[in-house]
């Protein structure tokens, strides 16, 4: 997949438009979530989400989840294949 935000609306929407159909044909349901290519996107990727009828989009940005966080633009954090005491300190360290 191509890094969203520095496509064109147009080449962000045929990416979007067509990857959700065939998701939904080999799902045979509706695809409301999305996580963003490179978990990148910008404000015509936003728009065109909604257009979608995305309900739901993951980034890759490191960050909390909060009551101002906009469903499109929900963070996460990346967790590896790490020894039990690393993850233990990660956890901490973000909790």
């Amino acid at each position: 997949h191509p890094v969203l935000s520095v496509q064109s609306a147009a080449t962000q929407k045929k990416e979007l438009a067509e990857n959700k159909i065939i998701l939904e044909e080999a799902l045979s349901q509706p695809m409301q979530t999305l996580s963003y290519p490179h978990g990148r996107f910008n404000a015509d990727t936003l728009s065109i989400a909604q257009e979608l009828n995305i309900q739901s989009a993951f980034t890759t940005d490191a960050a909390m989840v909060d009551r101002s966080t906009g469903l499109l633009e929900i963070p996460r954090y990346q967790v590896l294949d790490w020894p039990l005491a690393e993850f233990e300190h990660f956890i901490r360290k973000i909790g």
